[in-house]
């Protein structure tokens, strides 16, 4: 019994590898077999869930590289979640230095992302009032709109800068 409810514990930590051999004789071999089978289904499930997921995190990251517009994703502790190529170019910031770290803290160093930041605590009638940003990006004048999305159940932010830089120079 003591070692039925080890085995018990060891599949509620998510340990579905364990397995349990009691003999043909005991008493216990067809809840061994029940269990085993058990375990085995859930590490099978488990593999599979974690496929599906791990497909559509790459699918997801595809689309959002495949954006040309510069597009950031905070969770709602504002760490940061994606940023596309375009976003890396215009913070000046490498993926691997963005990417699950504290917007906050890099917006320390990073007048940009401070903006944007800024600009997620704003509320919507100030947001729709603000002049485009004025970025410098290969040594030339661009003109960013900012749009914030607020994700489902403050999950997070989705920034999207849409590039308005021909409008303001026909203005």
């Amino acid at each position: 019994i003591k070692e039925l409810l080890n085995g018990i514990m060891e599949i509620s930590n998510h340990n579905y590898d364990k397995r349990l051999n009691f003999g043909p004789k005991s008493e216990f071999s067809n809840v061994a077999n029940s269990f085993n089978n058990m375990a085995k289904e859930l590490s099978l499930f488990q593999k599979s869930s974690m496929a599906r997921i791990i497909s559509t995190k790459q699918y997801l990251e595809t689309v959002i590289n495949a954006i040309k517009e510069p597009i950031l994703g905070l969770s709602d502790k504002k760490d940061i979640l994606f940023a596309n190529s375009a976003v890396t170019q215009i913070l000046n910031v490498s993926a691997d230095k963005l990417i699950k770290k504290s917007a906050l803290d890099l917006s320390l160093s990073n007048d940009l992302l401070r903006r944007l930041i800024r600009g997620m605590e704003q509320d919507d009638v100030k947001k729709e009032k603000d002049s485009p940003l004025k970025i410098y990006s290969d040594n030339k004048e661009c003109y960013y709109e900012a749009h914030y999305l607020n994700l489902p159940e403050n999950s997070g932010t989705v920034i999207l800068l849409t590039d308005v830089t021909k409008f303001k120079m026909l203005d």
